[in-house]
Formats: C-alpha cells, sequence, structure tokens
C-alpha cells in the first residue's frame, strides 16, 4: 500500500514521470534496466538490474 502511495507521488514531477518509477516499470515488464543491456528482453533475474533498483531505493531513502 505504501509504494502505491510514493509511487502517486512520483508520478508527475513538473509534467513528467520521474527516473525510478519508468525504471521499476521496466523492469518489472521483463526489460533490462543496466546500462550493459539496458532496453533488451530479460530471461530471470539480472543481478546488475537489480544492483540498480537498489540504488534508486537508497537514493530515495535520503
Amino acid at each position: 500500500m505504501k509504494d502505491k502511495e510514493e509511487g502517486k507521488k512520483e508520478i508527475k514531477i513538473k509534467g513528467r514521470v520521474s527516473r525510478p518509477l519508468i525504471l521499476k516499470e521496466m523492469y518489472q515488464q521483463g526489460l533490462h534496466i543496466c546500462s550493459g543491456f539496458y532496453g533488451d528482453k530479460r530471461v530471470g533475474e539480472c543481478l546488475f538490474c537489480l544492483e540498480v533498483l537498489a540504488r534508486l531505493k537508497n537514493e530515495r531513502k535520503k
């Protein structure tokens, strides 16, 4: 429930969708968000993509 509330806050920042929301959505749709394979279709989990998500989560806490 808390994630949905936070997601709604991030949806529009000066009329744009925030970067963390876009990357999280891309990963959930099965795409790579890591720099090596950005935008390519993922098969299974990617440790590099998970690292990107972890960094984004840590940035939001600050």
